[in-house]
């Protein structure tokens, strides 16, 4: 135990500093939900217990979800009052869930849907995705995922491959005849 303080110590008095530990990621046992019901709108936010406890995250998605849900509530009173009474009850809707998984004890991978109806044909649906570092408390870019992220490199080569592969396959498990060299998406 006295060695192990005098490394300490000693590396201190260096001027070397320690790498930070990280604890296993805690949540909490309920998730953050945000709701709001008025007559013909309903609303939530659903930040799931991994994304809950981890409050720069949380602090950084929060406000922007809140400001998108009072956007729809604006704009599905907006479209109700030019349709009249034939809007329906309950018929506009905005709902945003967030979840995440650990990777290690560093890292949470993050999923956003964001679903909402403000009025028009179809609802919208929207999804987020990136990796939480929880070291350095920030949203990781791509290049910061890649050993090597130059523009035309190898590894944005096979990354961009392999989205292409999975993308073929499953445009093929909808379609068996569907032919990849007639895609102009592709």
């Amino acid at each position: 135990m006295a060695g192990g303080v005098a490394v300490l110590v000693l590396a201190a008095g260096c001027g070397e500093s320690r790498v930070p530990t990280l604890e296993p990621p805690s949540a909490p046992a309920e998730p953050l939900v945000i709701g709001v019901d008025t007559p013909g709108f309903t609303g939530e936010i659903r930040l799931e217990p991994s994304v809950a406890s981890t409050t720069v995250l949380r602090d950084a998605l929060e406000p922007e979800l809140r400001a998108q849900m009072v956007e729809a509530t604006v704009a599905a009173r907006a479209d109700a009052e030019a349709r009249g009474p034939d809007a329906g009850p309950g018929a506009y809707f905005y709902r945003s869930t967030w979840d995440g998984t650990a990777v290690g004890t560093r890292y949470l991978s993050v999923v956003g849907e964001t679903a909402t109806f403000t009025g028009g044909a179809l609802a919208l649906l929207a999804i987020d995705a990136f990796v939480w570092d929880r070291m350095t408390e920030r949203r990781l870019e791509l290049q910061d995922l890649l050993a090597d992220p130059t523009p035309g490199g190898e590894a944005l080569q096979e990354l961009a491959m392999a989205v292409r592969e999975a993308l073929v396959a499953a445009k093929r498990a909808k379609a068996p005849d569907y032919d990849p060299a007639s895609d102009g998406f592709l």
